[in-house]
């Protein structure tokens, strides 16, 4: 009896590491860790960002409030003109009520216009995108200043030698070769397929050996 059991601890062990191996488990495994460390990190930034959304949502309704009372929350005191404008804005645009948008911001609480969804999704976002402009805005700031330096005749040419100077970079990265008959030949020391062969030989040799 204790043997079956036994027996069958291992078996289900088995199963388990099984399942645990396959790779699309093991995939869906490493996003998932990947995106508890996301909000794992963003986690301190939650409620500064939900006080970011609370005052501009309470400063909108101030802006708001601050124009007054629209004309089209009183009708019977709009005049013809008034009227026909009012008339033609709700037949032929977009825009909401004024009267409308006036109540909303003078009754609705800025409490109840975010959500914790809001404020995480908003948390991520900017966690991911503003380090980004953060980059790029370094780099534009850098051509600036660059192209500051140099006189207006040479800046075209420049900026051709910049952006060719950079796919060139690009393509020696990824193992790629330039050539140009008889004028130009660009390639890395060791090229892709030699690599190929020499890593399929070590293979070869390794195997061989077994």
């Amino acid at each position: 009896m204790f043997h079956r059991l036994s027996k069958r601890q291992q078996t289900h062990q088995s199963s388990v590491w099984s399942w645990s191996s396959l790779p699309w488990i093991s995939k869906d495994t490493d996003n998932l860790q990947i995106v508890l460390e996301i909000v794992k990190e963003d986690l301190p930034s939650i409620p500064f960002e939900y006080v970011r959304l609370f005052q501009i949502e309470a400063a909108k309704r101030m802006a708001v409030m601050g124009k007054g009372v629209p004309s089209e929350c009183y009708p019977e005191k709009m005049t013809i003109t008034e009227s026909e404008r009012y008339w033609m804005l709700s037949q032929l645009s977009w825009q909401h009520d004024p009267c409308e948008k006036y109540h909303t911001a003078l009754l609705v609480d800025p409490l109840w216009e975010i959500s914790p969804l809001m404020v995480i999704s908003s948390v991520i976002t900017r966690s991911i995108l503003h380090p980004i402009e953060l980059f790029f805005g370094g780099i534009g700031k850098s051509f600036r200043i660059f192209f500051n330096e140099i006189p207006a005749q040479w800046q075209p040419i420049m900026l051709i030698v910049i952006v060719l100077v950079f796919l060139l970079t690009i393509v020696m990265l990824c193992g790629y070769k330039i050539k140009l008959p008889f004028i130009l030949q660009i390639e890395p020391k060791t090229s892709c397929k030699t690599k190929s062969k020499k890593a399929h030989d070590s293979i070869d040799g390794h195997s061989k050996t077994k």
